[in-house]
């Protein structure tokens, strides 16, 4: 099992992965905002986060 690291463009920013043998491993990837506050027992929102470095998905967690 290979572990190199894969970077894919996100519409909020990069994102760095694992390439396994067949398959892509991405971890943590902020897709909804936190169910906090007023958002609590509500449906999920988009995430609002954007990044100008590559975030780090490689790890879980």
């Amino acid at each position: 099992m290979t572990s190199n690291p894969a970077v894919v463009a996100l519409p909020l920013g990069q994102i760095r992965g694992l390439v396994r043998e067949t398959h892509r491993v991405f971890y943590n990837i902020p897709y909804a905002q936190a169910p906090v506050g007023d958002l609590r027992w509500k449906a999920p929102k988009k995430s609002q986060e954007q990044w100008e470095e590559v975030k780090d998905a490689t790890k879980p967690g």
